[in-house]
């Protein structure tokens, strides 16, 4: 009998903590529960809810009636039963069985409802797998909605950053048209001076002196003309004179001299 079989194989994994059992036709078997006696071990299965057990002949018990219910031996002819680790959760060696299906048919002597309840009770064992293989199915489907929903936010957050880049340069730009005179030679190097630090504000992250820098090493007509401005050159005379000026708490005051000795 494949019971005893199952059992000893309880009693021989003494590192398992929990059990998943596959019932079906081979190749195509079929998750019907997971039974776990072991506080240790995780389960992470989002379609079955684990089956609890007391200790390892509980769950050997309760494995043999789950196998019972879900058609083994009666209705499909392949079974495994997979042995988990308690606390890594791999694999370890599993329990498989063949068995010859039992046909439901009116023995000698067996009254006519006895057969029918034997085929409400098969009928109801394919609804239970039938069941399991829904659930799986919608939980293969919940996690495609739950990445479809991430990338959404991802692109969203993507085309917020990149209007509130345009609308901010859009405003520098405008500000800076409001204070130069119009047909000034360089509004047009003043706006990509703007926009390029507005760049930097949703870009690499340089400080504001790299990119003044570059943009000023890249356009060597713009350079000579700030150079020759008399009021970007008043700004510099001033912040030089301003870094020359001596703090008068640390200016030091001569001693007057020692009087000439008569």
């Amino acid at each position: 009998m494949w019971n005893s079989t199952l059992v000893d194989k309880f009693d021989n994994s003494p590192q398992a903590g929990a059990v998943r059992v596959r019932v079906g036709e081979r190749p195509h078997l079929t998750t019907v529960a997971i039974v776990v006696w072991k506080p240790e071990f995780q389960n992470n299965s989002d379609t079955f809810e684990a089956v609890d057990a007391e200790d390892a002949e509980d769950a050997a018990e309760k494995t043999c009636l789950i196998l019972e219910e879900s058609g083994f031996g009666t209705e499909f002819p392949n079974a495994r039963v997979d042995f988990l680790h308690a606390e890594t959760g791999k694999l370890l060696p599993a329990w498989s069985r063949t068995e010859k299906i039992n046909e439901v048919a009116a023995a000698p002597g067996q009254s006519v409802e006895s057969v029918l309840a034997e085929a409400l009770r098969q009928n109801n064992t394919e609804i239970r797998r039938m069941f399991g293989m829904v659930c799986e199915t919608l939980a293969a489907r919940e996690e495609r909605i739950d990445d479809d929903r991430d990338r959404l936010i991802e692109s969203s957050i993507d085309a917020v950053q990149s209007r509130a880049e345009a609308e901010l340069t859009q405003i520098l730009w405008e500000e800076s048209n409001d204070a130069q005179v119009e047909n000034d030679p360089l509004k047009e190097q003043a706006g990509a001076i703007l926009q390029g630090l507005a760049q930097q504000m949703f870009g690499n992250g340089a400080s504001p002196r790299d990119t003044v820098m570059a943009i000023l090493q890249s356009d060597p007509a713009l350079t000579a003309q700030l150079a020759s401005d008399p009021e970007v050159v008043g700004l510099f005379t001033q912040a030089m004179e301003q870094d020359l000026t001596p703090d008068p708490e640390h200016v030091e005051t001569p001693e007057p001299p020692s009087p000439m000795p008569e």
